[in-house]
């Protein structure tokens, strides 16, 4: 916890003993059956550190203290338990992960208050939220009764969730491994996740970031992935489609292509 947070005052804390339960059972799970493409240990991982990178930015704005934060860091570390492959729908998954998280957070001591911020972040992680999330955070909506920090984690969660994804080249390969994942399970949007339109669908979902994701420059790399998907069609939505379908490789090469310029442009 202090490793992902760059605070050393953290490393006692009840929240650090539940983060380092929890992140022995998702190895020990792991370890123990056949991961999941994309639901893994990996994607774990890079969810807690983009979690732990976001609320230290928070944490030097000013916008979250540091308990709240390390109990973000706690929530991304259980937010995928048990999760069994399938696409979202209706807060299951959340639910299921909570439910899997909640007795770790009381054998470690953790307060019932603490342990409610915990898994009520791992329920905002549900992609639905993540709209009513952002406005939240934002003011745009009533907040939260514990405050503007709970309705900033929210958010961050669901930021930290997909940061990998959000990013141009590794975005790809995370959407081909969600794909994987879902035609394991037979579900019948498999190919879709992984299509150019579909890919734009998830760009779509991110139109509004909290400020130390905009300090990164994340809503400008969103912003710009979207705009290479009009480059030489009337829309995002026209070169997407036109994109899929066209061959694979070259649509591909085609599309970073436009990222590049578009990137490299005054």
């Amino acid at each position: 916890m202090e490793d992902v947070l760059g605070d050393a005052s953290l490393a006692e804390t009840p929240a650090a003993g539940a983060a380092r339960a929890l992140a022995a059972a998702v190895q020990a799970e792991g370890a123990f059956r056949p991961e999941l493409p994309y639901h893994n240990r990996h994607h774990v991982a890079e969810a807690v550190m983009a979690m732990g990178l976001l609320c230290a930015l928070a944490r030097l704005g000013g916008l979250l203290d540091a308990p709240m934060s390390t109990l973000g860091v706690v929530a991304m570390v259980g937010h995928d338990r048990g999760h069994d492959g399938s696409p979202p729908g209706d807060g299951r998954l959340e639910r299921l992960a909570a439910e899997l998280t909640r007795p770790v957070l009381a054998a470690a001591g953790l307060g019932a208050a603490e342990s409610l911020v915990v898994t009520d972040v791992i329920l905002a992680t549900d992609p639905a939220c993540v709209a009513i999330n952002a406005a939240r955070a934002a003011g745009c909506v009533p907040a939260d009764p514990r405050g503007h920090g709970f309705d900033l984690l929210c958010q961050l969660a669901n930021e930290a969730d997909v940061f990998a994804s959000l990013l141009p080249s590794r975005g790809w390969r995370m959407g081909a491994a969600l794909a994987a994942e879902w035609r394991m399970g037979g579900h019948a949007r498999a190919e879709a996740v992984a299509s150019f339109s579909g890919r734009l669908g998830f760009l779509r979902l991110y139109r509004r970031f909290s400020p130390p994701a905009e300090s990164l420059g994340l809503s400008r790399l969103v912003g710009q992935q979207v705009a290479a998907f009009a480059w030489g069609a009337a829309s995002p939505e026209e070169g997407a489609a036109a994109l899929d379908r066209m061959p694979r490789p070259a649509a591909h090469r085609r599309y970073m292509d436009a990222l590049d310029a578009i990137q490299e442009a005054p």
